[in-house]
């Protein structure tokens, strides 16, 4: 059973077939995954006038899916991890209130750069969040997918 959540948890399928029918030979597609964990930033996102002084560290993980391709030889045929890394930088310096406009903004930036891209799972972490209280963290967590 759990080598079959598995492979759903990685195989897209076509034309409405179950992840049953792997084992007879239905047509399936699989992704390659991109991504970068632990992202590290200053930036100025936040609502009170401490964030949009001070700033704050944040940390950005993300996760870019594509349709394997048989033949990726070029980086043209996938995506450039070094483009994600400038799209999410220059995003972090164009400060907004809410870390989820912040993810937002991010995952539709690369879906323009990157029109082949099917699903994206971001996380931004807030460390050390303004609140009365002690937590290593505030995150939203933005996962979208898309046909093409």
């Amino acid at each position: 059973m759990l080598f079959f959540l598995y492979l759903s948890a990685l195989v897209f399928q076509t034309g409405g077939y179950s992840a049953d029918n792997f084992i007879f030979g239905s047509k399936f597609h699989f992704m390659i995954c991109v991504g970068f964990e632990g992202l590290q930033f200053h930036a100025y996102h936040g609502l009170y006038d401490e964030e949009k002084q001070l700033g704050n560290h944040f940390e950005v993980d993300i996760s870019v899916e594509i349709r394997e391709n048989d033949h990726i030889e070029r980086i043209n045929d996938t995506v450039d991890y070094t483009e994600v890394y400038e799209i999410i930088r220059k995003q972090m310096g164009k400060r907004v209130d809410l870390l989820e406009t912040l993810a937002n903004n991010i995952i539709e930036s690369i879906w323009h750069d990157f029109p082949f891209v099917q699903h994206i799972d971001l996380m931004i972490r807030k460390l050390n969040p303004p609140i009365k209280g002690q937590a290593k963290a505030s995150f939203v967590r933005v996962k979208r997918g898309r046909k093409l």
